[in-house]
């Protein structure tokens, strides 16, 4: 649909940010417009400033899930049949963030809490009653999960779950070893668990524009009365821990994983212009003139304009540096439609460059990633010999392999050897190496 043109979808981008912009104001219904306007101005400037490159990410795509999950559980309905219904989307669209992203799973902890605690009618006596009753509203929540990933199996068949299963068996475990730079983490070590848990974790806090209006919002909710509103803001607090959670984790720490903390703490900073502490008219006027003057200060005012010039002088964005438009003209230009092409690439283009020449990717591996790290373990040596046997015979025609990726260490000799005796450059520019089977030699290079 987008034909993979950056404007296009920079466009379907910016059309999900104002969907989330929009679920943020049903979010925070209870506590007025302005509550709901500054926490999705708060958001909406903070995604901005990040930048194109991180449009479409999946942290962001998981936070319209996340969004609609609290819209639900903070009006949930009193009518037993309507509520059962409310329980299962949430447990539905909880499946949906963890079949995209399963550590996110963890940022519906508080969600589904709050969704429980809406429909307790009178607190049973005892902690054996507290549970029984806590488990039998549940059930509603483990149907939508069960219901999302019963239609996930089906679509994927048996074969489908059967690699996921070796996936999350196999790989997994070294993946989450992983530093996100080529390295590892040492696991074990009681310096690097601090490290990675609280040194590098609540650095991450401060990268939030608008820190001090969430802190105000939370510290304003103190003043809240009422059960409703008070649930609600632990369960905002309790998003943004998880959200916090998540990043060391996953162990990569990429700006783009903070994205469901910020949207957390976004939440947070609109409550600062909670009606249910601007009853005052002129504690109404300063507050509004804090967040108005938080929110000009944080503008990412030459980023915006550097993006909108590009697209008003007509000037393409240079994806990867150019490298993904280089592979698309050399796919549409010098290759057949039929041509079967593999990449050995982590994150430098070659995917987006396949993407914008409609060739579809050979073999299963979509990242070469996993081929450098951990090459003693079972795993890693069986995906190594399986790359090398889809190399062996008359496929694939082309092999693309992106030159500055940081992840190639230690080295493959084994395929280095089948490049160089069974392949010949086709193209060699701006860190792309383009390689066609020798035995194509009958069809010259145009």
């Amino acid at each position: 649909w987008s034909d993979g043109h950056s404007l296009t979808l920079r466009a379907i981008d910016l059309l999900a940010l104002a969907g989330l912009c929009a679920l943020t104001l049903l979010v925070l219904r209870d506590h007025g417009w302005r509550a709901g306007a500054l926490a999705a101005a708060c958001f909406a400037v903070t995604y901005l400033a990040a930048g194109r490159v991180h449009a479409l990410q999946r942290e962001y795509l998981c936070l319209l899930p996340l969004a609609l999950s609290l819209v639900i559980a903070f009006r949930m309905p009193s009518e037993p049949r309507r509520a059962w219904l409310a329980m299962a989307a949430i447990g539905a669209l909880a499946a949906v963030a963890t079949s995209i992203k399963p550590p996110l799973a963890l940022c519906w902890i508080p969600i589904g809490f709050m969704a429980l605690a809406g429909r307790f009618d009178a607190r049973p006596a005892g902690p054996g009653p507290v549970l029984a009753e806590g488990v039998r509203l549940a059930l509603p929540l483990l149907a939508g999960v069960l219901a999302v990933f019963g239609a996930i199996a089906w679509w994927v068949g048996s074969e489908g779950l059967a690699s996921y299963a070796e996936i999350v068996r196999g790989y997994y475990p070294l993946y989450s070893e992983m530093n996100g730079y080529g390295g590892l983490w040492r696991q074990g070590a009681l310096g690097t668990t601090l490290h990675r848990y609280f040194g590098d974790t609540f650095q991450i806090i401060p990268k939030f524009r608008f820190l001090v209006l969430s802190f105000f919002g939370l510290a304003l909710a103190w003043s809240y009365r009422g059960r409703p509103l008070i649930l609600q803001c632990w369960t905002i607090l309790g998003v943004a821990a998880f959200g916090l959670l998540y990043v060391p984790l996953t162990g990569k720490f990429w700006d783009y994983h903070d994205f469901p903390l910020q949207y957390a703490l976004s939440l947070l900073a609109g409550l600062a212009l909670s009606r249910a502490i601007a009853e005052v008219p002129s504690r109404a006027v300063w507050q509004n003139a804090v967040a108005c003057l938080a929110i000009v200060i944080a503008l990412p005012v030459n980023g915006m304009l550097d993006e909108l010039w590009h697209w008003k002088d007509d000037k393409p964005y240079p994806v990867k540096n150019g490298r993904v438009d280089l592979i698309a003209r050399f796919l549409d230009e010098r290759t057949e439609p039929t041509d079967s092409v593999l990449p050995l690439d982590t994150t430098s283009g070659a995917l987006h460059g396949l993407y914008r020449a409609r060739r579809p990717l050979y073999g299963r591996y979509v990242y070469d990633y996993l081929f450098y790290h951990h090459i003693d373990d079972p795993f890693i040596r069986d995906a190594r010999a399986e790359l090398l046997a889809q190399l062996e015979g008359d496929e694939p025609d082309y092999v693309l392999r992106m030159d500055d990726t940081w992840s190639r260490q230690p080295n493959f000799p084994e395929l280095d050897r089948v490049l160089a005796d069974d392949f010949e450059v086709a193209l060699a520019e701006n860190d792309v190496t383009i390689y066609r089977r020798r035995s194509r030699g009958d069809a010259p290079l145009r």
